[in-house]
Formats: structure tokens, sequence, C-alpha cells
């Protein structure tokens, strides 16, 4: 009865070793390893590149050639897809339950997850802002001189909701506090004071257009000279873009200017800006217009001709 086989002697021996090993393997009290990890954690932070992610959806989605209508219906598109990778979508097929985006959420994930992640919920408002923004440009695209007040309600009304979601952008990134990193919240500073700039342009209440563009720049001639070399471009181009609206606001200001050369070189410089060039387009007609009722004669061939064509006027005053 007392028999007992090697091998089972040898067996419990080997058993007996490992759990003698997994005793071991485990922390003692006080250890600093979760401490670590708890610490590491805290410090991690996510980073967002506002600029160059909208100048490149731009460029490979119909602005390099200007079809606005492209670029919203790209945006439309990645909103569901960011929704749907998040699973953050909005109710059913047939029933809407609005979520919403809150910085304790962007906090939560980010912590149980990886950081890059948690910071595609900041792309939610970007690209709704961009989506409302692209809009506003293709109903400026089909508005031409004539101006009709409807499309232009509806233009301003697009462009508010764009800086509704640009602000929406700017207080995420403030609230998340240290999982944000600086240059994002200065990206969405500087995004925010753009799109402000282009509703209170389009409201022509051009002092508050000027600091709200002056602000926006400036944050840009700051962060050309702090993101890496391939990058730089990017800033500098839109510090560049930023111009013309910065000039024409302080001509406004000033007063309404009536040299038609310098109003056909503020038009030749904001090539880039729709909301600029349509602007711009306007007064000048207007200005022509003005300068054409007081041309009653021109000199040829040393003798003063009557202009009594309304059209005539018009046509050469555009080639002064």
């Amino acid at each position: 009865l007392n028999y007992c086989p090697w091998w089972c002697a040898w067996n419990k021996v080997g058993m007996e070793g490992d759990v003698d090993c997994e005793a071991e393997a485990v922390p003692e009290e006080g250890s600093t390893a979760p401490e670590e990890s708890k610490e590491e954690k805290e410090t991690s932070h996510f980073c967002v590149e506002i600029l160059p992610l909208i100048k490149e959806s731009q460029s490979q989605h119909g602005l390099r050639h200007g079809d606005y209508q492209r670029y919203r219906l790209y945006c439309t598109r990645r909103v569901h897809r960011i929704r749907r990778s998040l699973h953050f979508t909005q109710g059913h097929r047939n029933r809407y339950q609005k979520k919403p985006l809150t910085s304790q959420l962007i906090v939560a994930s980010s912590s149980s997850s990886s950081a890059g992640g948690s910071s595609r919920y900041l792309h939610l408002p970007l690209v709704c802002a961009e989506r409302a923004w692209a809009l506003a440009m293709e109903l400026k695209q089909g508005l031409g001189a004539s101006g009709e007040p409807r499309k232009r309600f509806h233009i301003l009304r697009r462009l508010k909701k764009a800086a509704k979601y640009a602000e929406e952008l700017l207080r995420l990134c403030e609230e998340c506090g240290g999982w944000c990193d600086v240059r994002t919240k200065l990206e969405a500073q500087a995004y925010c004071s753009w799109m402000a700039g282009n509703v209170k342009f389009e409201q022509q209440k051009w002092q508050e257009a000027l600091d709200a563009f002056g602000s926006s720049q400036t944050i840009y001639e700051k962060l050309a000279g702090a993101v890496p070399e391939e990058q730089r471009a990017q800033y500098t181009q839109r510090v560049e873009e930023l111009t013309p609206n910065i000039r024409y606001c302080a001509y406004n200001i000033k007063d309404m200017p009536t040299d038609v050369t310098e109003l056909m070189k503020l038009r030749s410089e904001a090539a880039g800006s729709d909301i600029l060039a349509s602007k711009i387009d306007l007064v000048l007609a207007q200005t022509q217009q003005k300068t054409a009722s007081s041309l009653t004669e021109v000199a040829w061939l040393g003798k003063q001709l009557p202009v009594k064509n309304e059209r005539l006027r018009v046509s050469l005053v555009k080639l002064q």
C-alpha cells in the first residue's frame, strides 16, 4: 500500500517547483511597477495637426480644382466613417438619438486606449466645420454679382454653423487639459479665429473681422517657425492667404476705397479666398458704376468727345 512509483514522486517535485517559481514572480507589497505605468498614462497626450490635415483633404478631394461640392460630400462620408469606427453613431437608421461629445468621453477613451484612437473624437467637430464651410463656398460660387438675399442668408447660416463647430473643437481641446498638447490647442485657436473672421467678414463687421483674422495670422506665423520643415510651407501659405482679407478690412474701416486700380490689385491677391473675391467683385462693380456716371466725355486725338451710352461708360472705366 505504501508503494509509490518513481515517476509520481518526480511529478510531485516538479509541480511544487512550478508553484514556488510562480510565487516568486508575484511582486511584493510596495512595488513601484503599477505606479510607473500609472504615471505613463497620466503623461500621455495626443496631437491633431489641424491645418496639414485639412489641407491634405482639400487638395485630394476637389478643392485643387475649386470643386466645393465634391469636398462637402467627402466630409459627409468621413463623418459617418469616424462615428462608426468609434462606435459613436447617433441612433439607428429610422431613429435619431443625439450623443453629446464631451471632454470626459475623450479623456476616458485616452486612458483606456491609445492616444490615436481618442484623438479621432476631435476630428468630428473639425470635419463638420469643414462640411458647413464647403457648402457656404459652394453657394458663394453660384451667387454671382447679383447678390440674392435668400442665398446670402443661407451662406451666412452655414458660416455661423462652421464657426460653432470650430468653437466646439477649441472648447474640447482646452477642457482635455494635459491630454491635449499645446500645438493642437494653438491650431484649434487659429482655426476658430479664422472661421469667426469669415462670419464677421460676411456680415461686414470689419473691425471684428480684422481682429479675428489678425489673431489667426499671428498664431500661424508662430507655428510656421515651430513646425517641421516639410510642413512649414502650408503655414506660410495660410499666412499669405489671410493678408488680403486683413487689408480689405482695414480699407473698409478707414473708408470704402474708390480707386479702381487698388481694388483690381486686391482682387488679384484674393485668388484663394472666394469670400473676399466675391466681396471685391461687388464693390468693384459699384465703384465702376459710380465712376462711369461721372464720365461724360473722353479725349481722343486731341478732341473731347461726349459719352452718352451708359454701357460704353462702364466699359471705358474697365479699360482704365
